[in-house]
């Protein structure tokens, strides 16, 4: 029974601490037992989870397995966080190069942006899972260990390992990046990357970039080639380009605006190559009008000669 502050202030005091000192002992407790996380090999929670608990710290994912046998590395795309927990996600193995903290679901890491290149869709090689101070409010936790219980220091949203100070600087400004030796079957992945997407070869700087992308991050050419996809240049140069050569080529004509719009659209948002882009007008009507058309033209002009 509550006591009557009337009464006695140190019976207030006492209830006071009791107040401050019991719930938060109690919520503490609670905040392991309700957290939970699942780690997902596909968008929107789907195909092969694995569950992990708040504590869990996985330096390298290879090491950690889909029940089907396949490692986890760089095969993360979503991630389901319930309760006073947050996720740490990694770049590299052994808790290095950029970060992220997460304290919420999140349907696709393809959504979430890295700081110099691509995204955290297949881009997680260590992880660490552990609870958030309890409070009513989601936002950044501060870690208050003073350093002793975590060897990170966690400082925003985005942020690097103290392990690696020189992870964080821009591959594009170092110029002895050129003199270093490029592995010559990367370089062959970044050339054909290069050609397919933008239609052209890559300069100095970009292969080199990209080389030593594809070697810490594991990345395939299919990767790169969302990476390159997601490029000014792409957007701004070579898909106005492209749609308009697939309106001249199929339909002899300039794009109209709704035409472009949507095509282009289609090649930056939804992944549509050229060939794609042309067979869609193929098998428009206008496309079987003009096609009809020339199919009656054809004759005369052999009579004429």
């Amino acid at each position: 029974m509550k006591p009557n502050p009337l009464f006695s202030l140190p019976l207030v005091a006492v209830a006071a601490a009791a107040i401050l000192v019991e719930p938060l002992s109690a919520q503490t407790s609670s905040c392991s037992l309700q957290a939970e996380v699942v780690v997902y090999a596909k968008e929107g929670f789907r195909g092969e989870r694995i569950p992990l608990s708040s504590g869990d710290r996985f330096e390298n994912l290879y090491r950690l397995s889909f029940p089907s046998g396949y490692h986890s590395n760089n095969r993360i795309s979503s991630i389901e966080i319930n309760g006073p927990v947050e996720v740490v996600l990694f770049e590299q193995r052994n808790f290095r190069g950029e970060s992220i903290v997460l304290h919420h679901t999140t349907y696709d890491l393809d959504e979430i942006r890295m700081e110099h290149f691509g995204d955290w869709d297949n881009a997680v090689s260590s992880i660490l899972v552990r609870p958030c101070p309890c409070r009513n409010h989601p936002g950044p936790a501060h870690d208050d260990s003073g350093g002793h219980d975590s060897p990170f220091v966690f400082s925003g949203h985005k942020h690097h390992s103290p392990f690696d100070p020189n992870d964080h600087r821009s591959l594009a400004n170092d110029n002895r990046i050129t003199k270093q030796y490029l592995d010559p079957r990367l370089v062959g992945i970044v050339q054909r990357a290069y050609h397919s997407t933008l239609h052209r070869a890559p300069d100095p700087g970009g292969l080199a970039n990209y080389v030593r992308v594809l070697e810490r991050r594991g990345w395939n050419e299919s990767q790169l080639r969302r990476e390159l996809r997601r490029s000014p240049e792409y957007r701004n140069v070579v898909v106005p380009r492209l749609v308009k050569a697939a309106y001249k080529d199929v339909l002899g004509r300039d794009p109209d605006p709704a035409g472009f719009r949507f095509y282009s659209s289609r090649m930056i948002s939804h992944g549509w190559t050229e060939e794609r882009v042309r067979d869609a007008l193929r098998k428009s009507p206008e496309y079987q009008a003009r096609k009809r058309t020339l199919a009656g033209e054809k004759p005369r002009h052999q009579g004429w000669g």
